[in-house]
């Protein structure tokens, strides 16, 4: 059942309960994996009656395209502080109180999966929206994030990100995927084969270029990026579902899943208060070997969940391998913590307030 996100002060409880996990039935099932949580919503008691119009703009289309779509997926040169136009929605109005998420556990690791490649092929830009990252709002401009944003000029090719089976290619007014009808436009569901139950979500597509059914291997041409449903310019929004493919709260972060830019890692990131308590809506500040800053807000409530390895409640996708110091504040008080980030890995940063 598809439902919109809860105003948090209107929302009654959160339910969290775990999803039974599923393997693909068109290929071989693979070991078991653990899976994330599933929140289930309860309703808001009134709509808001007014859109945000975001400020931001697509970025300026690559000066060539090759006439045939082209699979490979070469490292992009576009900046990774690059903004495209964001899927905008009815914003909700967050909450800061630790008690939507889950309690931290002692210790924060887990087994890598990052099984998946890019999603833009053709050499185009394959660095995420910075300012608009899997659960940030924006500065409460915008709904709570649900994938990951790549700006590109619309007809840019786009690539499954592994091998799978197309579980749905089509019209999002044929059938609903996001929180509203004809939400993403044109979209992709490809069902992944290198996990137990997850999915990839393609949204705002210009053209559909495979249909529901088929198998696909990654790196394999599917479509072109458009700017189709609810969104303000061209560009892909690509999100990971567990478990239900046509829940729009089934999602994890992917950059916890795509391998990273060559040269690049990821950073698992919590923050959280007095006994691991994890704090929505806290910036944290990384600044890292490329003597670059790069920004990240903690996860909103409004149905982004945690990864189940890792119970993060933040992650930077494709951070240049080497020392990376974050700070963050929280509560009055300043943390900081400084980590390595691996080449095509994940590390982990967690500040603990009091």
């Amino acid at each position: 059942m598809i439902t919109l996100h809860p105003h948090p002060r209107a929302a009654a409880a959160l339910v969290l309960a775990f999803a039974v996990a599923c393997s693909p039935t068109t290929t071989p099932t693979p070991s078991p994996l653990p899976t994330a949580v599933i929140a289930v919503n309860v309703a808001p008691t009134a709509t808001p009656s007014a859109v945000p119009s975001p400020s931001a703009t697509a970025p300026a289309a690559p000066a060539t395209l090759t006439a045939t779509p082209d699979a490979s997926t070469t490292t992009p040169t576009v900046d990774p502080s690059a903004v495209a136009s964001p899927t905008y929605w009815i914003p909700i109005w967050p909450t800061n109180e630790s008690k939507v998420f889950l309690r931290a556990p002692d210790t924060f690791g887990g087994d890598p999966h990052l099984y998946f490649g890019r999603p833009i092929g053709g050499g185009g830009n394959n660095f995420a929206v910075g300012d608009y990252r899997f659960g940030m709002t924006r500065d409460n401009t915008l709904v709570a994030h649900h994938g990951l944003d790549y700006g590109n000029a619309s007809g840019t090719p786009v690539v499954s990100i592994g091998n799978g089976v197309v579980y749905y290619a089509g019209s999002d007014h044929e059938r609903v995927f996001g929180p509203r009808e004809d939400f993403y436009g044109n979209v992709i569901v490809i069902q992944l084969n290198d996990a137990v139950s997850a999915y990839a979500v393609y949204g705002h597509l210009e053209t559909v270029d495979v249909q529901s059914g088929q198998a696909v291997s990654e790196g394999q041409y599917i479509g072109t990026v458009g700017a189709g449903g609810v969104a303000a310019g061209p560009h892909l929004h690509l999100e990971i579902r567990t478990d239900n493919p046509d829940s729009y709260y089934n999602v994890v972060n992917p950059d916890l899943w795509l391998r990273p830019i060559p040269g690049h890692g990821v950073l698992a990131i919590r923050v959280s208060r007095g006994e691991g308590l994890l704090v929505p809506g806290v910036r944290v500040i990384a600044y890292c070997s490329d003597g670059r800053y790069r920004t990240v807000d903690t996860y909103w409530y409004g149905g982004n969940l945690s990864d189940r390895f890792y119970l993060e409640n933040a992650a930077l996708g494709d951070v240049p391998g080497g020392p990376c110091t974050l700070t963050a504040q929280l509560d009055g008080q300043t943390l900081t913590t400084t980590v390595q980030v691996p080449v095509g890995g994940i590390g982990f940063a967690w500040l603990k307030g009091n």
